[in-house]
């Protein structure tokens, strides 16, 4: 009877674990998509090869792409103004924008004669855009009929995208490894470095203080809580081909992700997604305890390094542990063993 408890028990865990992470290829079949923009239930798809924004409804199982409008050189990101959607052109060193509410928009140059622009964010009717070739943030008026483009910054290297969040405009800069940010309410401001050491840093996103980013020759996305000082970013999700834009829902709950080289839309749900991560797995715990050939972290919601010690403070083996990844201990001798995660010390006995 206990065994049979028990394996009810595991069924139970699993069966939960499972419908609280799961990863899937959302959209396949499209042309290089780039950046992508979720604006409600509508996730608009920068597809660069093929030049045109198309769009799907995330509420269907198995979305179908509609072409929204084509004719561009090679865009790059998209910013929503209203009922205006901001097309950056990378190849034909262009800002488009066209009117959603049109049946067939049409495609009206804002800004032309630019240098590789990428990156395009919106704050206070102004139009933010990073030009990747002469290494500048700059702006424009939207209110304006005639806009007059501002440099905001001209010292980054390789800026690539952008993204504003409480005042602050967020920047990778490709070339230079590191996410930097603007203060937004100064007119003095520079750029601070936020994080360095990214190689190939590329899309970025933020949602409830944790800033998620693209390294895109790495093939994974990074995590990092900016609330406070000197912020540390750790893996957060693997094996994420040439990933190159991040859109993240309303409630927090469903990430997704333009792999550029396998021409899709990859979705990532997690019911605790956008939460802090130490609010997220403050109830970490290891099961088996006491244990014979195996362990796993219950609560793990990302990516977690860790280092096994002895009881006399030895480390035994250093590595990273991804959701619902058993921790084999079979070379073990029988003990008492720490795991020590960037989350808190955990103890378990090895029979």
């Amino acid at each position: 009877m206990k065994k049979t408890t028990l394996y009810l028990t595991l069924i139970l865990v699993i069966s939960f674990t499972n419908q609280i992470y799961s990863q899937t290829d959302f959209v396949t079949g499209l042309s290089s998509p780039v950046g992508i923009l979720l604006d409600e239930n509508e996730l608009y798809i920068v597809e660069n090869e093929a030049g045109k924004i198309s769009k799907i409804d995330i509420t269907q199982e198995s979305p179908t792409p509609v072409d929204v409008v084509s004719g561009l050189s090679g865009p790059a990101r998209l910013a929503k103004y209203g009922n205006e959607l901001y097309i950056s052109d990378f190849v034909g060193d262009k800002i488009y924008k066209i009117d959603l509410t049109e049946s067939s928009p049409s495609l009206t140059t804002v800004l032309s004669e630019l240098q590789g622009p990428d990156g395009i964010a919106i704050y206070n009717n102004e139009l933010y855009f990073t030009q990747v070739y002469d290494g500048t943030l700059s702006k424009i008026d939207l209110t304006s009929e005639t806009p007059t483009i501002v440099e905001v910054d001209n010292n980054l290297t390789g800026p690539k995208d952008i993204f504003v969040y409480e005042n602050y405009l967020y920047i990778s800069e490709y070339n230079g490894d590191r996410i930097s940010r603007f203060n937004l309410t100064r007119t003095d401001a520079v750029h601070d470095n936020v994080i360095t050491n990214l190689e190939s840093c590329t899309g970025i996103y933020v949602k409830n203080d944790n800033l998620f980013i693209t390294l895109r020759n790495l093939n994974k996305i990074s995590k990092a809580n900016i609330s406070g000082t000197n912020p540390v970013a750790n893996d957060f999700l693997l094996n994420i081909n040439d990933g190159v834009g991040i859109a993240i829902n309303n409630d927090g709950t469903e990430m997704y992700i333009s792999s550029y080289a396998d021409n899709k839309i990859i979705k990532y749900t997690d019911a605790n997604l956008g939460i802090e991560n130490n609010a997220i797995q403050k109830n970490i715990s290891i099961s088996p305890n006491p244990a014979t050939s195996y362990i796993y972290l219950n609560n793990l919601s990302s990516v977690e390094p860790y280092t096994l010690l002895n009881l006399q403070g030895q480390i035994i083996q250093e590595s990273s542990l991804q959701p619902n990844q058993n921790l084999n201990i079979e070379h073990l001798n029988p003990g008492l063993y720490f795991l020590k995660t960037n989350l808190q010390t955990l103890k378990f006995i090895k029979k």
